[in-house]
């Protein structure tokens, strides 16, 4: 019961990390994309 736990831990990490590494790229592209479109028209 525990390994099954433990294992479910570590999915739910890896998860969260997954999720929160996605955000970042976003948020990088989104700020990137605002950059550019601001310096095109400034």
């Amino acid at each position: 019961m525990a390994e099954e736990r433990r294992f479910a831990g570590v999915a739910l990490a890896l998860f969260v990390a997954h999720f929160v590494s996605l955000a970042c790229v976003v948020t990088l592209v989104t700020a990137r994309d605002v950059a550019t479109k601001k310096g095109r028209e400034g």
